[in-house]
């Protein structure tokens, strides 16, 4: 019974968190008509923040939680303001194009990132 309490208790955290990335994309799309692909990118980037805050400084995921949010403000900021808003009035079709080459920047950045940092160990 206790591991069945578990999986229903896990299963009403994930459902919960897959609702708030969904509100996240409708009110993105209700409010200003973009379809943002890399909203999912951003997320997955601020759990690896947190996760290198936890690694190099010890720092608890759970403690990270303000620091991250006020860098992925900061970042999202200005994604906002350099590139979405230059296609904001744009066919339907410009706003999906860059939301998912964002995308594809951001997750091929940090695995860049990773990938570089564990052949600069093996190196040594």
């Amino acid at each position: 019974m206790s591991q069945f309490l578990q999986a229903a208790a896990y299963g009403v955290v994930q459902g919960g968190l897959l609702g708030l990335v969904a509100v996240g994309f409708s009110l993105v799309w209700g409010i200003m008509n973009v379809v943002n692909f890399s909203h999912g990118a951003l997320a997955v980037t601020g759990a690896y923040i947190a996760w290198i805050l936890n690694i190099r400084f010890g720092v608890d995921p759970f403690l990270a939680i303000p620091v991250v949010a006020v860098a992925l403000f900061a970042f999202g900021y200005v994604l906002q303001r350099g590139l979405i808003n230059l296609v904001i009035n744009a066919p339907i079709f410009l706003t999906l194009l860059l939301t998912f080459g964002l995308n594809l920047v951001i997750l091929n950045g940090r695995s860049t990132h990773r990938m570089h940092r564990r052949a600069s160990r093996s190196a040594r």
